[in-house]
């Protein structure tokens, strides 16, 4: 059973209080602002606490606004068959927008608070989703009801020479808008059509080998002098992605342990959803240790310092510049950074024979078998073992330590 009341916030420096509505259903309760406010003189507080309102006008005002809410939650509890419902979800049933201004709501307003209120851990490739989305359209409004087969196409058209971003752009906005559908739809009243993204197909990202450099193309990008500043701290990072299992780019830019000896880190994708919080700990190779010199970071607060960059999202664009400053200098057709991990993967597999379970620790994944990680204490010798073979692979002949500085 829910049940209401009047409450008065607290007084402010003018003497004034504002008025609200608790609404309690079960153990959960929530306020309603009446938008009504009681000035110093049009209200009497006793001292127990009680207060009586002076002003007739206002005191209606309240009264009819109690009344008003009395109604609608009766009718919310009836349309509900009697369930017991929280005080967010009656809130939720009453002022829900109508079907007509859903539809004409902004997507980007809904999508960027989405993001920023959930607790998803890719939120940087959410927000590029939606700025390039923006971008395309031309506007930062989209309207709900604008959202067409006939638009995700075109946009889905624009993104075909990045198959990555395509794939995972267009996955990010699915999300957001089912998420969208699941909050707007009830079981009486479809607002948002549940079927966009059953006629829209999302393209699906290529295999790993098929996203991988082969060989002579990791030999040739590292045998690359660049011409721009982004193109060297961008080969930089590859190459320290590369020998050291694969470490994605926020991982190196997040990481803060290195001794001399070992890099280790928890990987951000994955440390809060893991008993043994992604963490993993790599042997630097002779080859890349001037690298760590290079980029030290000062105040040991991390390892990197990558230069000035305010935040992981500028660092982010500042290696995607440089990317592409060398897949043109190198004349390619596609460079990405995600490349050298899959090339990790792919050459430890394919060229050395090194087992998945190997390959798939390299990569920092969760294992086949969770209960027996359980158990098992972690030892890193393996994976080391395993990953100086592939540095060697790569680098016979065309790496050295004074490359490096």
């Amino acid at each position: 059973m829910a049940k209401l009341s009047i409450e008065y916030g607290k007084i402010k420096k003018d003497g004034s209080r504002a008025v609200m509505i608790r609404l309690v259903s079960g153990k959960t309760q929530k306020h309603i602002p009446t938008q009504v406010t009681l000035c110093k003189g049009d209200y009497r507080e006793y001292p127990d606490g009680r207060i009586k309102v002076l002003n007739n006008n206002k005191y209606f005002d309240i009264e009819d606004f109690l009344s008003n809410i009395q109604t609608k939650v009766n009718e919310v509890l009836r349309n509900n068959y009697g369930l017991t419902l929280t005080a967010e979800q009656i809130i939720n049933h009453i002022f829900k927008p109508k079907k007509n201004e859903i539809r004409k709501m902004n997507f980007f307003d809904f999508a960027f608070e989405f993001i920023k209120t959930s607790d998803k851990k890719d939120k940087n490739n959410y927000n590029c989703a939606l700025r390039n989305m923006q971008k395309f359209c031309g506007s930062t409004y989209l309207a709900f009801g604008d959202l067409t087969v006939e638009l995700m196409t075109r946009w889905c058209n624009s993104l075909k020479n990045t198959k990555r971003a395509q794939s995972q752009y267009l996955a990010a906005i699915r999300h957001i808008y089912n998420n969208a559908a699941l909050q707007f739809n009830t079981d009486d009243e479809i607002i948002l059509s549940p079927y966009l993204f059953v006629r829209f197909k999302v393209p699906k990202q290529k295999p790993a080998g098929q996203r991988a450099l082969s060989i002579e193309q990791l030999r040739e990008f590292f045998s690359h002098e660049p011409t721009t500043i982004n193109g060297i701290l961008a080969k930089d990072c590859a190459l320290l992605s590369l020998c050291l299992c694969g470490t994605n780019l926020v991982d190196l830019y997040n990481a803060t342990f290195y001794d001399g000896i070992y890099f280790k880190y928890e990987r951000t994708k994955t440390k809060d959803a893991r008993h043994d919080h992604a963490h993993i700990e790599i042997a630097v190779d002779e080859r890349i240790k001037p690298l760590f010199d290079k980029y030290r970071c000062k105040d040991r607060s991390k390892v990197f310092d990558f230069g000035n960059h305010k935040n992981y999202d500028c660092f982010y664009k500042s290696v995607l510049a440089g990317m592409l400053s060398i897949k043109n200098e190198l004349g390619w057709d596609m460079l990405q950074f995600y490349q050298f991990r899959h090339s990790m993967a792919t050459i430890a597999r394919n060229e050395l024979g090194i087992d998945k379970a190997t390959v798939d620790e390299m990569l920092n994944h969760v294992g086949s078998n969770r209960i027996a990680d359980i158990y098992i204490k972690k030892d890193y010798k393996q994976i080391n073992i395993a990953n100086k073979k592939v540095v060697d692979y790569v680098f016979e002949n065309i790496l050295s330590v004074d490359k490096c500085q």
